[in-house]
């Protein structure tokens, strides 16, 4: 089950990571389920590392029987990596160094920043990918791409091969799909 499948979009709100909503099922084992939603993830960013940070990455990988969300973001001459619990929101790990004196001043932050106000729920985005390639969503990464905030999801078909399926997500069109074996 993914927390937040019926959240539009991703925001800064009051609350915690570990907040859970009710979800659609989708198909996970039941140990490794993602119950931390992405807007609460979005808002620990935040209350971490304060309003002026621009959120860069997360990738949403499994690691043991459960799911872990390293995220990454910027400001103008910093960045910021967290990694989270996905089953509770704890926060495994963090840490800021100053950017590269090319990166700094904003630079960084133009090339990758992304736009959190209107980036879609997980459960939306892993809809999209599993109906565009039938099976199982197994990992997701969330970059920019040209400009466009992108969500690569590998999907295991039904069939046991690999895929990865490009969403856009801020509408959850499907951009793209390829074997990944």
């Amino acid at each position: 089950m993914l927390a937040g499948c019926g959240q539009q979009s991703a925001s800064h709100h009051d609350g915690s990571a570990s907040s859970v909503s009710s979800a659609s099922s989708v198909s996970a084992t039941p140990s490794r389920e993602v119950k931390v939603s992405l807007s609460a993830v979005v808002e620990l960013m935040h209350d971490r590392w304060g309003d002026d940070v621009d959120l860069t990455s997360i990738e949403i990988e499994p690691v043991g029987s459960r799911y872990q969300y390293e995220v990454e973001a910027v400001n103008d001459d910093t960045e910021y990596q967290m990694v989270l619990n996905g089953r509770t929101g704890k926060v495994v790990r963090h840490s800021e160094q100053p950017l590269d004196a090319d990166e700094a001043g904003g630079a960084e932050r133009r090339e990758k920043g992304i736009a959190t106000d209107k980036l879609r729920a997980l459960g939306h985005v892993t809809a999209a990918a599993t109906k565009a390639v039938p099976g199982t969503a197994t990992e997701w990464s969330l970059k920019k791409d040209d400009g466009v905030p992108v969500w690569s999801v590998k999907v295991r078909s039904k069939q046991g091969t690999m895929h990865e399926v490009d969403v856009q997500a801020d509408n959850v069109a499907v951009l793209s799909s390829e074997d990944d074996d």
